[in-house]
């Protein structure tokens, strides 16, 4: 038998190696922290040969020694690169804006893929469970060039998008943006699911905002998506073919003033904060799409031990090189995972924690106005409140429908019910009496609810589905909660409010000039001690009108209590941001509402 070559000796050392068990931490430790970062030249070529003697790694301003930086590869050849692209219809105009959208990305898919990479190409709409990627460029190319632009139009296509959105051009823009930000965070998952592989977003579009007369009821999408990015190592790099209006004096994509136009911004956002570029106007397509692909060949995964626990909460990561001539692009931080603080972590775990599940379907109802709320209950888990009440909007005016009950599931994403049962009936009339609420305990973590609406006749409605997030109340960090809105027709009520310390908030954010709020704010310290809370009224351009004083008095559980007397407001829009001091900064939360006559 002739004696093993060298090639041979060295694999069976690797196997041996990765065979070998693997050290495991003190039991004391917390999960390992990972973040990815992008190294270039000034050139912008990729830097592959970094060493973590050259990274120089801050988390929440504490430098922080790092236990691995490797170049994300893999093991033996190199693995593949995989691209997932939305074409994003609904925020592309037709004609020209189209023409423009199917020459480069159809460019990039023939000219600049190598063979062994993996593609997707999808619109908003395209099934995402699951997606294909594949290295059929022939199929990718029929995808890109079947794209068809549809911005500023309305119109349902499917019978999905006419039950799913209706066809009010307000209620369209709202669904459409929560369509797209969906499966951009689907996106991220099931690329990080490929093995071996290291990939990107690429999205095609102008950008999205929610309708801002209905901030009341914006979900956290934007955030939700930076989010699962983050968890899963996938960057966003965005494409907006249209370079903004040309008036004098305005910039690509922004405002007289400079600033970013609200679609730009999202779509800013989205590219910084997962560690991605943004680029503007179709003529930059070309190198832009390059340069994602060659950032994918510089991409390190940084490894350290944070300091804090399983806290659920975002931490500021910066980090230099010590390498001169290099440049590295990387997220500004990451959220830690939510889980059981006293539990052992081996560095055999995944390489990401899969804190963000598969989406599943959700459905806003019209019908309804809904307010989650949390505070701190036994065990470590957090006390969660949910209150509804029928919507006076205009969907109830145009149909007759109101409902009067509903059932409430709440479940964890692994089935486990947590909540069910009903919740009401509503009070007679429109205004008047406190709405339904449901109050129960639930661990850290997703949430899933699902409400039941029935009419008076016993007959079903509708059904509203959504997700939340759980946070971790144990004290481990500074936190800030969700802010109840408790609201009171005359000063005997506002008293009764006062005193009950489990009146039910208002889901709605729409309140008449009768009225008085009573703004409860739970905010606490790592210790668990009640954190001091600052409320400042912002006009609807944003700008400071007055602080608001705190009440003296907290809550029993030691929330926060503002007084806010709606009589000499305006009608309009208005907002509160109020703050919390944290451990990188203010810990910050805004409430929107509007003032009628």
């Amino acid at each position: 038998m002739p004696p093993p070559s060298s090639v041979a000796l060295a694999a069976l050392v690797v196997l041996l190696a990765q065979a070998a068990p693997a050290p495991r931490p003190a039991a004391d430790a917390p999960p390992a922290a990972r973040i990815a970062t992008v190294a270039v030249d000034a050139a912008g070529r990729p830097v592959r040969d970094l060493t973590p003697s050259d990274f120089r790694l801050m988390e929440d301003g504490a430098p922080r020694p790092l236990d691995v930086a490797v170049l994300k590869q893999g093991t033996g050849i190199a693995s593949p690169r995989v691209f997932g692209i939305l074409l994003d219809e609904f925020h592309v105009s037709a004609g020209a804006e189209t023409d423009e959208v199917r020459a480069a990305p159809g460019r990039f898919v023939s000219e600049d893929l190598r063979p062994d990479d993996l593609v997707a190409v999808l619109k908003p709409l395209d099934p995402l469970t699951p997606i294909r990627f594949t290295t059929d460029r022939d199929a990718a190319r029929r995808a890109v060039d079947a794209f068809a632009g549809r911005q500023g139009d309305y119109t349902p296509r499917t019978p999905f998008e006419a039950q799913l959105m209706g066809r009010a051009p307000a209620v369209v823009k709202m669904e459409r943006a929560r369509i797209v930000t969906a499966a951009l965070a689907e996106l991220a998952e099931q690329i990080a699911g490929v093995p071996g592989g290291r990939g990107a977003i690429l999205v095609v579009s102008n950008g999205f905002v929610p309708d801002p007369r209905r901030n009341r009821e914006r979900p956290a999408d934007v955030p939700m998506v930076v989010r699962a990015a983050g968890h899963f190592g996938v960057p966003i790099y965005t494409f907006a073919p249209s370079a903004g209006a040309a008036e004098p004096g305005r910039t690509a994509g922004r405002d007289a003033g400079g600033a970013p136009a609200p679609e730009t911004a999202t779509l800013e956002t989205l590219a910084a904060q997962t560690g991605g570029v943004a680029v503007v106007g179709a003529a930059a397509f070309d190198a832009g799409l390059r340069a994602a692909a060659r950032d994918l060949d510089a991409m390190y995964v940084l490894t350290w031990r944070p300091v804090h626990r399983g806290d659920g909460t975002f931490h500021a990561v910066s980090i230099e090189t010590t390498r001169r001539g290099v440049t590295l692009r990387t997220p500004p931080g990451y959220w830690a995972p939510v889980g059981d603080p006293d539990r052992a972590v081996g560095v055999s775990e995944p390489p990401l924690t899969l804190l963000y599940r598969r989406s599943r379907p959700v459905h806003r109802s019209p019908f309804v106005d809904m307010w989650v709320g949390f505070s701190r209950g036994a065990g470590g888990r957090a006390e969660v409140t949910l209150t509804w009440e029928p919507s006076r909007g205009r969907y109830n005016v145009r149909s007759g429908t109101r409902p009067v009950m509903a059932t409430l599931k709440a479940a964890t994403p692994d089935g486990d019910a947590i909540f069910e049962g009903a919740v009401g009936p509503v009070a007679p009339g429109t205004r008047g009496g406190a709405p339904p609420s449901a109050v129960f305990e639930a661990p850290p973590g997703r949430l899933e609810l699902d409400l039941t609406l029935v009419d008076a006749a016993g007959v079903r409605v509708d059904t509203d589905s959504r997700d939340v997030e759980v946070p971790t109340t144990r004290g481990t960090t500074a936190v800030l909660l969700p802010a109840a809105v408790v609201r009171a027709s005359n000063a005997l009520e506002f008293r009764a409010a006062v005193a009950d310390p489990g009146a039910a908030p208002s889901p709605a954010r729409v309140f008449s000039r009768i009225e008085r709020l009573l703004i409860r704010v739970p905010a606490y310290g790592a210790g668990g001690a009640p954190l001091p809370v600052k409320a400042t009224l912002l006009n609807r351009l944003g700008q400071p009108m007055r602080d608001l004083p705190p009440m003296s008095e907290r809550t029993p559980a030691g929330a926060a209590q503002f007084d806010l007397p709606l009589a000499p407001f305006a009608p309009g829009e208005y907002t509160i941001l109020l703050s919390a001091p944290g451990p990188s900064g203010d810990l910050q939360q805004r409430v929107a509402f509007r003032v009628t006559g």
